[in-house]
Parts: structure tokens; sequence; C-alpha cells
């Protein structure tokens, strides 16, 4: 998923405050809950304090930090 192509830029979009069009968003939140789903398996959970800071956490997991 770190190689998505369509899934990095839209995230470093919504990083930045950018307003994603509806069929992005859908895209974006069907990957991000994939990534939650796998994580789950493997024993790593995130803070899901807000669903807004979903893709920081999940664009620092892929950055590697």
């Amino acid at each position: 998923m770190e190689n998505d192509e369509r899934l990095a830029p839209l995230l470093t979009d919504l990083e930045e405050g950018k307003t994603l069009a509806k069929d992005e968003m859908t895209y974006v939140d069907s990957k991000l809950d994939r990534i939650d789903t796998l994580l789950k398996i493997v024993g790593i959970e995130l803070d899901d304090e807000e669903d807004d800071d979903k893709p920081d956490d999940i664009m620092r997991l892929l950055k590697g930090k």
C-alpha cells in the first residue's frame, strides 16, 4: 500500500489542508480502513482519538517515522 500511486498524493493533499472530491475521499477512506484492518491483524493499533488524525498516522507509518 505504501507504493499506491493514487493514495500517497491524496494523503499529502489532506495533510496540506486541501479538500478532496467525493470520489477521492471515498478512495482514501477505503484504503485507510483496509490499512487499519491489516494493522490490527498484525497487532498494531493506532490511536483513534479523532478520525481527522487518521491520514497523519498513516503517513507517519508509511514514511517510517
